[in-house]
Parts: structure tokens; C-alpha cells; sequence
């Protein structure tokens, strides 16, 4: 299988902060240390911009994500999903992504964009309005053809963690690589069916700290 591998949400998970014992950097810090140590190189971040304007210290994390040879991207700035809001709205948020962010975006080999939760909008009105903004900012969407949802197990490492419950964080690992790699086998061998050849998927993982210690 050949697959393109992106990271969501640098700096920050947006669905909560990290909880005792973890850091948005620290978290950081391992994905790119199993990067490293895999040899995997040119990964794109697809980045939120609304934790700069909190947490400004967070730039170091974009910053030492670049200096290792990676890239980031376009996830919005607030990470709002395009049928919660108008057109003009979600639009504006492209921008604003695209201003906070334009230190490190300018370093990338290709302007590239995500919708958050891959959500493309709920009629052909607003995703064409959306599509011709991106395309006159000059970016490419890009979607994802494998989920793992390691968001999912992070709930239930969370939970084992605080239990301080060995075989269930054992348990989750586990099965979460099981799944994983199971998850992507399927979904490369349904798209080469689909589309009669092989080809390149993108998969995705995201800032949480189950995927920091699984990684």
C-alpha cells in the first residue's frame, strides 16, 4: 500500500485541552519523535489558528513541526464545520486561517485545505461558493480515504488511565491496532476496486494523547 500520512488540529484538539500528566507539545513531541524514527517525512498538519490567539507560546509548536521537514495547512481557523454556518462565514474563516497561519503556511510545497470532519456542506450551493473561494486563494481541499478513529479510543484510554486500570489500557492498544491496520486494508483494497488500479490513500491521525503513546 502506498499512503500519504496528514496530522489534524496543530497545535491544539479542539474538543479539549490535554489532560494531567500531557501538554499540546508534549503531545506534539512524540508523533514527531515516531516521525523521525520511521523515517516518515513531508507530513502535513492541517492547523486550527484559534489556539495562537489564546496560547501564543503555541507557535513553537508549529515552529518545531516545519524545522523537522513537515508542513502545515488550511483547517480553518476555529474549526467550524461548513453546514453549522453561511457561506460567507465559513469563507471568512478560511481567510482568517490563512493570515494567522501565513508563517508557516508559505513554507509548504503545495497550499493545501481540509474541511473539518472532512464535512464538505450540506448543498451544492455553498460547497460550489466554498470551492471557488479556495480555488482563488490558489488551495487544494483534501479529504481522507482511511479513518482509524483514534479519537474514539482516547475516551476510552482517558478512562482507563484515571482507573488506573492496566488491562484495559493494555485492551485499548491492542485493539486499537488491530483496528487500524485492519481499517486501512480495507479501505485501500475497496478504492482500488472502485477505481480498477491502486492508489495513493490519505490517512490521518490527530493531537490526542492516546495517539502521542500509541504512535
Amino acid at each position: 500500500m502506498r499512503v500519504a500520512f496528514t496530522i489534524d488540529d496543530l497545535p491544539l484538539w479542539p474538543m479539549s485541552y490535554p489532560p494531567e500528566g500531557y501538554t499540546a507539545d508534549g503531545i506534539v513531541t512524540s508523533i514527531r519523535a515516531a516521525l523521525h524514527e520511521h523515517e516518515i517525512h513531508g507530513v502535513y498538519a492541517f492547523s486550527n489558528a484559534w489556539p495562537l490567539d489564546k496560547h501564543p507560546e503555541m507557535a513553537k509548536i508549529l515552529d518545531d513541526w516545519v524545522a523537522d521537514g513537515h508542513h502545515v495547512a488550511n483547517h480553518t481557523c476555529h474549526h467550524i464545520e461548513l453546514p453549522d454556518v453561511s457561506a460567507d462565514a465559513f469563507i471568512a474563516d478560511i481567510d482568517a486561517a490563512e493570515d494567522r497561519l501565513a508563517a508557516w503556511l508559505g513554507k509548504a510545497p503545495l497550499k493545501l485545505f481540509r474541511h473539518p470532519l472532512c464535512h464538505w456542506g450540506e448543498t451544492p450551493d455553498k460547497l460550489a461558493r466554498v470551492n471557488a473561494h479556495l480555488k482563488l486563494r490558489g488551495l487544494t481541499p483534501v479529504d481522507v480515504t482511511s479513518w482509524a478513529y483514534e479519537w474514539t479510543w482516547n475516551r476510552a484510554y482517558r478512562n482507563a488511565l484515571d482507573a488506573q486500570d492496566d488491562a484495559a489500557l493494555s485492551f485499548v492498544k491492542s485493539s486499537f491496532l488491530d483496528f487500524a491496520v485492519s481499517q486501512l486494508r480495507h479501505d485501500m483494497l475497496t478504492a482500488e476496486h472502485w477505481f480498477g488500479e491502486p492508489v495513493v490513500g490519505i490517512t490521518l491521525g490527530h493531537n490526542v494523547p492516546f495517539f502521542a503513546d500509541i504512535v
